[in-house]
Parts: C-alpha cells; structure tokens; sequence
C-alpha cells in the first residue's frame, strides 16, 4: 500500500459497493479495468488458464527467472505467496481499533529499516484477544514488486492488484488501477453524471403526471372555492328573496283578510235608503268615518245599521243637528273588522 491512501472508511464503502457489480460493469461505470485471478504454482511449467485463473510458475518471482513465454494480453491481480512478504504481527489496546493503519505505519517506521515509500503493505483483517487487538501487516518491497510486474508485462500480463494467497486483506497490498486507466476518475464522473440525468429524467417522467395533476387540482380547488363562494351569495338572495315572499304574502294576506274598500261602499249601499245622503267617507285600516243627511232620526239609522251582520259597532260619533229642511245632519264610525 502506498504511503497516502484514501480513508478507511471511503475505501470500505467504495469495495462494498463495487462488489455488488460484476467485472464488466465495474469496468464499464467505474473505470475499473475487469482483471483475471493469476496464481503461482511450483507444478506449472507456463502460463496458462485453469478453472477461470490463471497460473504461472513460481519460478517467475525469482530474480533470475528465465524469460517467460508471451501469453496474450490480459489484466490480471496476482496471488503471491506468503513467502514474498515480511510479516509482522502488531498488538493494541481495543480503544486503538479504529487507528490501526496509522498505528501500524507508525510501528512499521520505528521498528524496521523501511520507509512507507520503500514499500507496499497491508494489514489484515483485525482479531480481538481480551482487551487487545491484534492485527498482521503484510509488506512486500517496490523493488520487488516491480520486478514481478516487469517479468509478467513480458509476458503480455498487466498487474492490476496484488494480493496475499491464503489472508483476508482488508485493502490490496497495491493497487495498479490508476496507472492502467489513468483517466478512470473522468470516466466515473462522466458516469455518474449520465446517471445522474437518468434519474433526473425518470424521475421527471414518474412525476410529470403528478405535477400536472396538480395544477388541475389546483384548478379544480379554485373552482371548488368559487362555487362556495357562489353558493354562499346565492343562499344569501335565497333568504332575501323568501324573505321578501313572506313579506308580499303577509300582505296579501293583510288584503285579503281585511275589508276592502269596495265592499264596504257596496255594503253601505245596499244598507242605506233612500232617504239617507252621505257626503264624506274616511276609510283606514282601524275604522270607517262617514257623515251625511237623513230626513228622519239619525239614532234610528245607527239602530239600523246595527241590525246588519255587514257592520259592527256601529255609533254616533259626533253631533246630530237639524238642518232648515227638516234632516238630521249626522257621524257614523263603523269598525271595519266587521265589515264583510
């Protein structure tokens, strides 16, 4: 591993995340380049593909390693042998799990003749012991390294990834990947950009529906709204105008209950002889005045009209006097409830 690294935590999150997708998608959205396991046996005499690997001799990570046989070309992430690696096993307190990289650079400065860019390392995956944690760092040197990836570059196979044949690495020991696709990281970006669009426009299309509906419900709530308000108004000329319906029918009830006028002259009519002259008639809603001239007594005219169901009360409401012919000038008040 190279002296600067990316976080613990991002490094976690981008390896659970790549695992989810096969090699070819990785390669395709992530920039990552798909490569093949390629492993080291002692029985193999040339490089070739076993069980979806492939193996080479072992005699390849010597240093005076005879020249292999061109293979075609291919990327691949190597298993070395534990035997190419210094291992070394460093202990902690349990409080310290979460620094266990820069602990272990640490340690790996102070207590060996390595330098971080010396080297490539790895720890792997932590273990608890009581109240400790212990943890195995894995470190094989550049020069070494760049020896196996010049032997098997003659051979057409790229180096991608170096691992540790039988350990759970929590990171590889190196990683290639910047150097084969130097423009990974544009790549991502172009990626996640375009799948940013594509969500952005499925989203668009799942919600346009719903967008428009709304400025139809919108619509339809103004409406809802102005119908209310319509309502309200009509209800409210509703009552004025059954308001004014009980006041019309209040007074034609009032016309038609009570007297008219017209009958009481007809009536008054019929009731007084010939002999009888009315010269003023006052008509109201509480009573009806009228006065004239009669030849004969004016008492016995009241007597009269009080013998008619057509008049009620019928009385003398003013002085009777005698005129120079003989008649008896007279006021009669009749109430027009009576009259019918």
């Amino acid at each position: 591993m190279a002296g600067k690294t990316p976080s613990q935590v991002s490094q976690w999150l981008f390896s659970q995340l790549a695992g989810l997708f096969p090699d070819w998608l990785k390669s395709l959205f992530f920039g990552t380049p798909a490569a093949t396991i390629l492993r080291f046996s002692e029985n193999a005499k040339r490089i070739s593909g076993e069980k979806g690997m492939l193996v080479a001799p072992a005699g390849l990570l010597e240093e005076n390693a005879e020249e292999p046989k061109p293979f075609r070309k291919k990327i691949v992430d190597i298993v070395l042998p534990q035997s190419c690696f210094l291992k070394r096993v460093i202990t902690a307190p349990k409080t310290a799990r979460h620094n266990l990289h820069n602990l272990a650079e640490l340690d790996m400065v102070r207590q060996t003749p390595f330098r971080t860019d010396m080297v490539f390392w790895s720890l792997s995956r932590p273990e608890m012991e009581d109240n400790r944690v212990k943890v195995a760092q894995w470190i094989l040197k550049r020069t070494d390294t760049n020896a196996i990836r010049k032997r098997l570059k003659r051979a057409g196979l790229e180096v991608r990834r170096i691992f540790v044949e039988g350990e759970k690495l929590q990171n590889p020991i190196a990683d290639f990947s910047a150097e084969i696709v130097p423009h990974a990281k544009h790549w991502r970006l172009v990626n996640a950009m375009l799948v940013f669009l594509g969500i952005t426009i499925a989203s668009f299309i799942w919600l346009f529906p719903a967008w428009q509906n709304s400025g139809i419900l919108d619509r339809l709530q103004q409406e809802n709204a102005r119908l209310q308000s319509q309502a309200v108004d009509m209800r409210q000329n509703v009552e004025v105008l059954r308001q004014k319906e009980n006041e019309r029918a209040a007074f034609l009830d009032m016309i038609y209950m009570r007297p008219r006028l017209s009958d009481i002259l007809r009536n008054l009519t019929v009731a007084l002889g010939d002999n009888v002259w009315v010269s003023d008639l006052n008509y109201s809603p509480k009573r009806v005045v009228f006065s004239g001239e009669v030849s004969g007594s004016a008492a016995q005219l009241v007597l009269l009209l009080a013998k008619r169901r057509e008049f009620n009360n019928p009385r003398l409401t003013g002085p009777v006097s005698r005129t120079g012919s003989g008649a008896e000038r007279f006021e009669i008040t009749l109430d027009p409830q009576g009259v019918q």
